[in-house]
């Protein structure tokens, strides 16, 4: 319970920014991604920006129902290394755009990193979220289209890919730090009963 409470306070804050910054298209302008002349601080801030009322209200849910599903570590590890992440695939594979902006990305790495637990706890069901979210994305592709928010935006699938790669590096640098936070508590309790 705690910790969906500590998430909690992190979620609400990016999302209030992200109804002001979407209410306040003016403000949000400055902070989306230009391609053409990025800044580095809108690595970060264009995932608080959103085109349109439908455009916020899925990216708003989805980030609202992964966030409280992992633990603090998780969703903010994931957040401070998709961000950017993110923003570099798009600026690698989308140079044309005008601007990019959207949590789309960031979610999908959030239901990486949430299906990639479910699968050390439930390998079929694990393999099936990653599938879903994989197959979900290349239909997506193939039609050029999203399935949830579909007007007042260009698709960028290649933030979505970005944003399932950036999950599993969160899960493998998670799993490094467990298994070294495991050997060096070994270690201590030789160092204590020898």
């Amino acid at each position: 319970m705690k910790k969906h409470l500590e998430n909690s306070i992190y979620l609400i804050g990016i999302l209030a920014a992200a109804i002001v910054l979407t209410a306040l298209p003016s403000l949000g302008e400055s902070l989306k991604l230009h391609p053409d002349a990025p800044n580095v601080w809108q690595l970060f801030t264009c995932h608080l920006v959103h085109c349109t009322l439908e455009h916020l209200f899925y990216d708003a849910l989805c980030l609202a129902v992964l966030g409280i599903l992992l633990s603090r570590r998780e969703l903010l590890m994931t957040l401070l290394l998709s961000a950017p992440i993110v923003s570099i695939a798009v600026l690698a594979a989308r140079p044309e755009l005008s601007s990019y902006c959207g949590l789309s990305g960031v979610n999908c790495a959030l239901f990486a990193v949430f299906a990639i637990n479910v699968a050390r706890k439930n390998k079929p069901l694990g393999i099936a979220a990653i599938a879903g979210i994989l197959l979900k994305t290349f239909i997506e592709i193939h039609a050029d289209r999203t399935f949830f928010a579909t007007s007042g935006f260009i698709p960028v699938h290649a933030a979505h890919l970005a944003g399932i790669a950036a999950g599993t590096i969160v899960c493998i640098i998670n799993a490094i730090i467990a298994s070294h936070n495991c050997k060096t508590n070994q270690m201590a309790y030789i160092n204590v009963h020898s």
